[in-house]
């Protein structure tokens, strides 16, 4: 098991043992105080460390960005297309009888050709999707993605009105990527993303490469510029590392377009013998690309606006860097780290954001600001009462706080209001999490359901669902997956959980 960050339960897997873990951390008040804040010094590998500021740092860019809340859309439609195609066209799931997984190839599917067909295209394009917003890339064109013909395929099937918003959002979030003119090249392109030049070479930009670069620079920084060290400390793991082309692609490409004073080469970069400016401006400039305009309110509707260049972070990274090399964003601030004041780096976040036309991704974190001081509930808020919602709000609100902090070291140490991971997995297959086990049990099942039911209907999903889930054993599977039916049944309004329904009836072929 690997140290990672989990978008869609916001599970953070540490390489500690949970026994490693709270001796690591302490007990009582301290474990309190701490959260996962691991400690930087002291008899302790630093490479464990370093891994979990890299991961930690995803955690913060995605929450505090609008990437949170534009991946719930994608969460929510996951939900109610896999949970259709498990209930199928039962009115009450109660007693239901599966055999799972349902799709275990052609040999063996529970489904008639056609039906299997309209669902593997169905899944196949809202996962290109997914890998288009947040992944290392699509296959498909541009013109692939919005054509929506699978989707209104596999609804001909499965509707049901209740899940008319759910689907409808994301119908419109894919239609705003449409160039307003038909003819617009981006539409003829055999990629979906940006081609990019580096080296005079044809690269292709991804969003989860704009994300990498953000978390191995503020990994770059906490190596070789910001760090404590004592006689206890040792390393591990070797302290200059290759990610690899996947990993590195917006980083090569902002050294080399982004007008730098001091021109650097990667492996440099990656040494830590850059000049800081470097890892301070690719910090910043790969946050700015991650902040989306999309919010969602208290009362749980998400609010979106924008475009192609706009929602997705690989456009908006390719757009700052070229305005940076334009003279449209100036340079960022040669002594941004040092600036007491919020102004230097927000000024600058907002030209880069100017420079693309979005007028409202951080008009967001006014907004927020507002609600906060209007809303006793968000500034009492505890970890152990804390909403899905109220966790992104709390990250833009310590952004807001600490703006400088907050970007240029990851947010570990601007926690204003309480930001932590949903979930910590150890790698011993423990979980930890705030609050009492009833609570922290039923939103787990709640918040996993989706790789729940990714597994319960395709058998290639089987393993890698069932990995961000370490706490479940392979003789709870079962279990998990009914009742995972049960309370999404039960969202949506199809059964009453009071009324003690029955189990249904899962039979695993796997």
């Amino acid at each position: 098991m690997s140290v990672a960050f989990d978008f869609h339960t916001l599970s953070l897997t540490i390489d500690y043992t949970l026994e490693e873990y709270q001796k690591s951390t302490g007990s009582g008040d301290l474990v309190a105080l701490m959260g996962i804040h691991l400690p930087e010094a002291g008899p302790v590998d630093r490479s464990k460390f370093l891994r979990f500021r890299h991961e930690h740092a995803h955690f913060t860019s995605f929450m505090a960005t609008g990437l949170a809340e534009l991946y719930g859309i994608f969460s929510d439609y996951l939900l109610v297309f896999l949970f259709r195609v498990l209930q199928g066209n039962a009115e009450d799931l109660a007693g239901i009888e599966l055999e799972l997984p349902l799709l275990m190839g052609e040999a063996d599917d529970r489904l008639d050709d056609r039906t299997r067909e309209i669902i593997l295209r169905a899944w196949q394009q809202i996962n290109h999707a997914r890998a288009f917003f947040f992944g290392f890339g699509t296959r498909l064109s541009l013109a692939g993605l919005v054509d929506m013909q699978p989707q209104d395929d596999f609804w001909s099937i499965y509707f049901d009105e209740r899940f008319t918003p759910i689907v409808q959002r994301y119908y419109r979030l894919i239609a705003s990527l449409k160039p307003e003119k038909a003819d617009d090249p981006c539409l003829s392109q055999n990629r979906a993303l940006p081609s990019i030049l580096i080296q005079g070479r044809p690269r292709e930009l991804t969003s989860r490469g704009v994300m990498e670069a953000y978390a191995i620079t503020i990994e770059l920084l906490n190596t070789h510029f910001r760090k404590m060290e004592s006689d206890l400390t040792f390393y591990g793991s070797p302290l200059v590392r290759d990610p690899g082309p996947l990993y590195t692609t917006a980083i090569e490409y902002a050294l080399e377009h982004a007008g730098l004073p001091q021109s650097t080469t990667l492996e440099e970069y990656l040494a830590g013998k850059s000049p800081p400016e470097a890892y301070y401006l690719i910090t910043a400039l790969s946050f700015a690309a991650m902040q989306t305009p999309v919010v969602q309110k208290l009362d749980g509707e998400v609010i979106f606006e924008g475009n192609l260049h706009t929602l997705c972070s690989a456009y908006r990274f390719q757009g700052m860097v070229e305005a940076l090399k334009e003279g449209k964003i100036p340079p960022l601030p040669a002594d941004v780290r040092r600036k007491s004041d919020r102004a230097g780096l927000l000024t600058w976040l907002h030209a880069c954001n100017e420079a693309l036309g979005d007028t409202v991704s951080l008009n967001i974190y006014g907004y927020v600001g507002r609600m906060f001081n209007q809303e006793a509930r968000l500034q009492n808020m505890t970890r152990e009462s804390q909403s899905l919602i109220e966790l992104s709000w709390a990250a833009r609100a310590n952004f807001i706080k600490e703006p400088t902090e907050y970007v240029l070291d990851a947010g570990l140490f601007a926690e204003i209001f309480p930001c932590q991971v949903r979930y910590i997995r150890t790698l011993d297959g423990k979980i930890v999490a705030f609050g009492d086990t009833g609570t922290i049990q039923a939103r787990l099942i709640s918040e996993s359901a989706v790789p729940a039911f990714e597994a319960a209907v395709f058998a290639n999903q089987w393993d890698s669902a069932w990995a961000k889930m370490t706490e479940v054993s392979p003789d709870e599977r079962a279990g998990r997956i009914a009742l995972s039916l049960l309370s999404t049944a039960h969202l949506f309004g199809y059964i009453d959980l009071t009324q003690n329904p029955e189990m249904p009836k899962i039979t695993l072929r796997i």
